[in-house]
């Protein structure tokens, strides 16, 4: 769950120079010791799973001694039962240990149910995090996490808030879209990304790429 991220080269990414200008501009801020959350969302199959591993990689590049965490989407969701079964699988790592503890004790008193965005939850992540980024700058990610919940929506903003003055970066990939108010955040610590269909160039010659010959305009795009 916890690794030292590698310093490979990654594969070019085409159509996604605004995203990753972006996703550039906060590995910066992690690097000058500066948090923030960024949370891309889109379909299946549109390359949320490129973006964050493209992230991992160049905060490997740019940011020195940086280590990398995973975090299941299961720990920001549901009643607390399954949040107290997600706990039991971080507190078997020992760099979770001490949050896990926490989380279980802010969980004793909530008679079965709780939020994402309880401020006993999101107080006892920020800490968390504070500990785990003490020695050596911290990436999070988190895949498919349900931002349409608007409990864990509001929980990434606090959360984008509290880690705004650690060396924490958080990205979260999601499949689901805010309701309504939904406003695709453009500065500061947190970055809502609604990720477009690749333009038709791109697509074109990524299929081509994909099948490793010459394929028909009209059968690429």
């Amino acid at each position: 769950m916890v690794d030292d991220v590698g310093r490979g080269t990654s594969p070019q990414i085409l159509g996604r120079s605004r995203e990753l200008d972006r996703i550039d501009e906060m590995v910066e801020r992690l690097g000058a010791g500066r948090g923030g959350v960024v949370v891309l969302i889109g379909p299946p199959g549109i390359g949320l799973t490129t973006l964050l591993e493209e992230t991992i990689e160049r905060a490997g590049v740019a940011v020195a001694d940086v280590r990398a965490v995973h975090v299941p989407s299961g720990l920001l969701e549901g009643d607390a039962t399954g949040v107290q079964g997600m706990v039991a699988a971080l507190a078997a790592d020992e760099s979770f240990r001490s949050a896990a503890e926490a989380v279980t004790e802010a969980l004793r008193d909530t008679r079965g149910t709780i939020t994402p965005d309880d401020p006993r939850l999101v107080q006892v992540a920020i800490a968390a995090l504070r500990t785990l980024s003490g020695e050596r700058p911290l990436l999070v990610t988190v895949a498919n996490l349900p931002v349409d919940d608007p409990a864990v929506f509001n929980a990434l903003a606090s959360l984008a808030a509290g880690v705004a003055v650690m060396p924490v970066l958080v990205v979260v990939t999601s499949h689901l879209l805010p309701r309504s108010s939904f406003e695709e955040s453009p500065v500061g610590p947190l970055w809502v990304r609604r990720v477009p269909p690749l333009g038709t160039a791109d697509a074109v010659t990524l299929a081509r790429a994909a099948a490793d010959r010459w394929v028909p305009h009209s059968v690429a795009s």
